[in-house]
């Protein structure tokens, strides 16, 4: 299956998110919905018809949140890391953190691509606490899609890095094309992979 982690059907708001108070506003919404990750692992809905994104309302313990985007139905989405214990939301299904590769390849494709947004914002986030020029503490601003130095005198806006990577089998009738690494530290001797990079 090709997983190309495009296809987000979120609109990011970018105008709107930029308005003051517009963020703080649907946070505090009751009808928008969280995607709770734990240790950069998102919780997912296990039931008979697949695997899915199980949106939750905003849990009482968690750190910041970052905003997605909105729904067709003008309802916003976020992703938070939380250290709350999480039940199933029905008898149904059960609910449980997963690794996102472990579910890219069997999530549906749109949800695959909010999982890989929300996944990739929360660790730049969890990475980049402090001022690349000056070491300052960093606050989230525009929900979280960059930070900015709190010091007055320096009040440097820092932005995700976005890297473009790919990882693909190719093949033909019977055979599939693989490849070794040469870098350092090299492949033990016998591994082949498919191709990948950057």
């Amino acid at each position: 299956r090709i997983q190309e982690f495009t296809g987000n059907p979120l609109d990011r708001a970018a105008a709107l998110r930029r308005e003051p108070g517009w963020v703080q506003d649907r946070l505090e919404d009751p009808g928008s919905r969280f995607l709770l990750f734990q240790e950069l692992r998102p919780l997912l809905r296990e039931s008979d018809v697949g695997l899915s994104i199980d949106w939750r309302p905003r849990p009482a313990q968690g750190g910041e949140a970052v905003f997605l985007g909105i729904d067709a139905d003008d309802k916003a989405h976020f992703a938070i890391e939380t250290a709350e214990s999480v039940t199933a939301t029905g008898s149904d299904a059960a609910s449980r953190f997963l690794g996102t590769r472990a579910a890219a390849s069997v999530l549906p494709a749109e949800e695959s691509a909010i999982v890989a947004q929300a996944r990739s914002l929360l660790s730049w986030h969890r990475d980049h606490p402090m001022c690349s020029r000056c070491g300052g503490a960093t606050e989230p601003v525009e929900g979280g899609y960059s930070r900015r130095c709190s010091r007055s005198e320096c009040g440097a806006s820092h932005f995700p890095r976005t890297d473009p990577v790919v990882i693909m089998m190719v093949v033909q009738e019977d055979r599939a094309l693989l490849g070794r690494s040469v870098r350092q530290p090299p492949f033990p001797a016998g591994l082949f992979s498919c191709l990948a990079g950057h």
